[in-house]
């Protein structure tokens, strides 16, 4: 064998490693997060196609994953065949990008309309109400607000007694409460038992979707507690709670 040849020998046994090299790095840290994203987009899918049938009256979402789906099939096609060193069939990489582009179109077509078809509803969700507490305190008892934000009003007619009146949604998972031991007047948030925040909030949201409503959710955490009294217990009340 002449040196030439062996020259030309040594360059393609280089070539396959060298290209044996870049088919397992593109299957490694492209093939593989394209598989388990487009298994993802996949489930979520299928998740989304349940919600439709469970009466969710919104399309665009579904064809925005489909969309998604065809451009990561476009995409994990093309990769597959570059690693198993096969022919890339032009039919298929454009059935993949006119079946994405197709999607795209009737994705941003659809999207204003079932924007504008939902009902955006300034107030708390119907299922919630906000509920008013009053308590009367005396005026030789002087609030202890735990550093809690509270409003003051002068009650020129508040005598003997002041009264300290808490508004809240009945949907928080934590509420105020004033507590009269012998310790003092306090105001005390409690918070109630198992009460699951999070995933209460997901199912208001999505019941109110299902009936084309969107509402304020903010303000199912308003909270408001004002302190009617006379000035001068009023500002009793704020000189013994600035030295906590």
């Amino acid at each position: 064998m002449s040196k030439k040849d062996e020259d030309k020998k040594a360059l393609n046994v280089v070539g396959n490693v060298l290209l044996a090299i870049i088919r397992i790095m593109v299957f490694v840290f492209i093939l593989i997060p394209l598989y388990l994203i487009l298994v993802s987009v996949l489930g979520a899918t299928i998740f989304y196609i349940v919600l439709l049938i469970d009466g969710l009256p919104y399309l665009t979402p579904l064809f925005g994953l489909l969309a998604l789906t065809a451009f990561l099939l476009f995409f994990t096609y093309l990769f597959t065949k570059l690693v198993i060193n096969g022919d890339v069939k032009i039919g298929v990489l454009l059935f993949h990008f006119t079946a994405c582009l197709t999607l795209l179109v009737t994705t941003s077509i659809l999207c204003p309309f079932e924007v504008l078809r939902t009902k955006v509803v300034d107030g708390l969700p119907e299922s919630y109400k906000m509920v008013k507490t009053e308590t009367k305190i005396s005026n030789k008892k002087v609030l202890n607000t735990n550093n809690y934000f509270v409003k003051y009003v002068v009650d020129k007619k508040a005598k003997n007694n002041y009264r300290v009146v808490i508004n809240e949604p009945d949907y928080d998972y934590e509420e105020f409460k004033i507590v009269n031991d012998d310790s003092g007047v306090k105001l005390i948030k409690v918070e109630k038992e198992n009460y699951e925040d999070f995933k209460e909030l997901v199912n208001i949201v999505y019941d109110n979707l299902k009936q084309k409503k969107v509402y304020q959710y903010n303000r199912l955490y308003d909270k408001e507690i004002t302190i009617y009294a006379n000035q001068k217990t009023i500002d009793k009340i704020k000189k013994a709670n600035q030295h906590q």
